[in-house]
Order: structure tokens, then sequence, then C-alpha cells
């Protein structure tokens, strides 16, 4: 996937070579006085899989419903490409464009009584699915559930039973597939399945969009990150782009034979130090910085050589970008 240059605040981005799929313009969205999106705006390129980070709560779900028109946003406009470039969604298309993507939520929306088969059968009569028996062969395969296709759905595994719910979403074809938290309550074994999969769907031309909260998952898999907080959308691009855009910040981790973590955060803190983070984590000091000597001198000033156990420097992950883009003056 090419990468884009991304601009924040008002957020605008462009991308290099490569069809939009997808396009989402002045997107808001409210319940009651509760405003949950606000002039969301963002593309999608035919081909990749497009993350949407944020914790719990923030509005993933509701953004992820609303564009499969499950929930009718308050105002904003919202273009798909039906074949021919990118035609806006109204009333008079918008069955051809549910027939045209698939959805996968949190819950499943599998029937547990079903067999595997007559889950995937089921769905595929809702779209009139041609070349029914060869089609659920090819998304068995897919999904790897190809020795199951006769057990009950509530017999299934919660790995299992995630991956037939996908299946339940792709076996008309889509063009564009929506997945919502696919690996929440997952052991770690089963959400490494899960990804094998998405990235098989991904493989066989379908364009993915997945929101969730593991930023590590996303980080690892995803063309494209998107970052919701507090109703927008803060920063967007590929993670080497996004870390590209912090490359003068360096996570500094400091290990203290007497543990005096707190008077070093008090030290820096009392020099006025340039720090977008200071915090203790898994028995270490950890500080973001573009100022790594000046930190280096700070430090072993406050602590002396003798003291300092360990020392490594280390670029941020997307994880921390994320938590210093909420917890700075950027954050929205």
């Amino acid at each position: 996937m090419t990468q884009f240059l991304l601009i924040i605040f008002p957020f605008l981005y462009f991308r290099g070579m490569g069809s939009v799929i997808l396009s989402v313009k002045d997107w808001s969205i409210s319940f009651g006085n509760l405003n949950v999106l606000k002039n969301v705006h963002f593309n999608v390129v035919s081909g990749e899989i497009f993350g949407v980070i944020g914790v719990s709560g923030v509005g993933k779900t509701t953004l992820l419903s609303s564009l499969t028109t499950l929930l009718r946003p308050d105002s904003g406009e919202l273009f798909f490409d039906f074949g021919n470039g990118l035609e806006p969604v109204t009333s008079k298309n918008r069955t051809k464009y549910k027939s045209l993507i698939g959805f996968s939520s949190q819950e499943g929306s599998f029937y547990p009584e079903l067999s595997v088969e007559e889950n995937l059968s089921y769905f595929a009569s809702l779209y009139s699915v041609s070349h029914l028996s060869s089609r659920i062969s090819e998304v068995l395969k897919l999904v790897s559930l190809s020795k199951f296709r006769n057990v009950k759905a509530s017999k299934l595994s919660g790995g299992m039973q995630k991956r037939l719910d996908i299946a339940c979403a792709i076996i008309h074809k889509p063009k564009l597939l929506f997945l919502d938290e696919p690996t929440a309550d997952l052991d770690p074994m089963m959400r490494a399945r899960i990804w094998d999969t998405i990235h098989k769907v991904n493989d066989s031309g379908t364009t993915i969009i997945v929101a969730s909260h593991f930023l590590d998952e996303l980080e690892a898999s995803c063309d494209t990150l998107s970052m919701i907080h507090n109703r927008h959308f803060i920063l967007m691009g590929s993670v080497s782009h996004l870390k590209s855009l912090y490359s003068n910040n360096k996570e500094v981790h400091f290990r203290f034979k007497n543990r005096n973590y707190s008077g070093v955060i008090s030290h820096l803190r009392s020099v006025n130090f340039d720090a977008r983070k200071m915090v203790v984590s898994n028995g270490e000091l950890v500080v973001l910085t573009s100022n790594v000597s000046s930190l280096l001198y700070e430090v072993s000033r406050f602590v002396g050589s003798d003291n300092l156990q360990s020392v490594s420097v280390e670029e941020p992950s997307v994880k921390e970008i994320f938590e210093s883009l909420i917890n700075s003056e950027f954050g929205v």
C-alpha cells in the first residue's frame, strides 16, 4: 500500500495511487444531547485493511454501524465505488450498496442452533448467491472450517464462532467487509487465528475496515491506521508514516537500583524538562522526548551513574503515539 501525507486540524490527507472505494465526509452522529462523532472525514483505498483505533466507548461501533446503514447519521455524506468510480449512497441505491458490503459485528449474527453449513446457506439466500455448494466450500476453506460444516454453531469454540460469523459476512463476495472488534474476548492463540483469516479474506480481494482497541494487532496488520478520540479522527496514516511524524521523539527506558522513579520525575518537572510523557511501567521509568542527550544528562546528574542500572532508547510504538496524542495539546 502507498503512503500519504497527513495534516492535522483540520484533517486533510492525500494518498498516492490507488482507487478510493469508500469516502466519508462531515460524518456526525449524536444520541440526544450526546455527540458521539463530529465532522469525521476519511477515505478507504480498495484492497487495503483500514484500522480504526480507539478506547472502548469512543464510537467505533457507532461508526461502523452507521457506515453499514444500521444507524442513520445526523449529517454527512457517504460515497462508494459501485464499479464506475465513487457515487453518493442514497435511498435509491442503498439496497445495492448493502449487497456489496459485509458486516461481522462484535456480538455475532449467526444462528446457534443451525449447523455451520445451514448458517451459510441461510445468509447466502439473502443475496441469491449462485453456485451455492461450491461457494460454501470455498468460504469454509477460506476460514478453516471445512471439517466443521455439519457441526451446530453453538458447539463451536469462541474462535471458530467468530470465523463462522466472518464466513456469513463474506458468503456473497462483498467488495468491502466491516469487522467490529473481531478478536474481543479471545485468547492470544485464537486472536492470531482470526487475524490469519482476516488476511486471507483480504488477499482474496476484499477491502476491510476493522475497528479494535487492540493497538498492537492493528499496528501489525493494517495498511492504514486511524485514531478516534473525543468524537474526531485525530490521526491517520500508514504505520511507518505515523512513526515518521514522531521520528524526532525517542522512548528512553531507565532502570535504577534504588527504584526512586518518583524522585526523578519530580526533578525533571522542576527543571521544566521537555518530555511528551513520563511514566513508570514494568519497573522502569519511560520518558518520551526529542532531547535524549539532555535527558541522559539530567537523569545521571540526579541519580548518579552508580545508581543507573540500565538505559535503552527505542522508537515509539503506535500505542505510545496514540497515548501521547490524547494527552497532549494536539488532542482534540
